[in-house]
């Protein structure tokens, strides 16, 4: 953990590769780094690990993008990943209230506020994150839980062809009888 001094105490960071993010923290700044990399089609190394000795400055000026005029979906993306790496990375504070999350960190004194996005350092923060794997995977009968395998009816695989399992009970030729 990486301690912070910020208006009215101390916070506490959980430290990339050190500490372990929580799943929710993992997913939501997933999706923070999806959008702001869609924001960002021709620069996808201002989201790629800084070079060694380069600092987030000499990087912006490197690519161009200090002077660069953003438009505001890209700023607000740039801001959406910045606020969730604040609540991914923030674990816990000496202030008297619960840790801010999305829904009210922008509620927080200004003081404070930019204290804990200083404390982040912008997009480094978040740029060396494993993000999840969101593709979708086609199901097939192996290795599936819910899709029925020979295997899983103690039967081989010649058995199951010749003799399938029935889904319906056999009929047998007799009758309900009320009484």
């Amino acid at each position: 953990m990486r301690t912070v001094e910020i208006p009215g105490g101390v916070a506490s960071f959980r430290e990339r590769g050190k500490d372990e993010i929580p799943i929710r923290s993992q997913k939501v700044l997933g999706a923070a780094i999806a959008s702001a990399r869609s924001h960002f089609p021709e620069s996808p190394e201002l989201f790629e690990p800084l070079k060694e000795g380069e600092t987030q400055e000499s990087r912006a000026e490197r690519l161009g993008l200090e002077s660069a005029a953003l438009s505001p979906a890209q700023a607000l993306s740039l801001m959406t990943l910045q606020e969730a790496t604040v609540v991914a990375l923030l674990a816990e504070w000496t202030i008297g209230r619960p840790l801010p999350t999305l829904d009210n960190l922008d509620q927080l004194g200004v003081d404070l506020y930019t204290a804990l996005m200083d404390a982040v350092g912008g997009i480094a923060a978040s740029e060396d994150l494993d993000t999840p794997d969101f593709s979708v995977q086609p199901m097939t009968a192996e290795g599936s839980p819910t899709l029925p395998s020979p295997s899983s009816d103690g039967r081989s695989e010649g058995e199951a062809v010749a003799n399938p399992i029935p889904t319906s009970p056999p009929a047998t030729g007799s009758t309900a009888t009320a009484v």
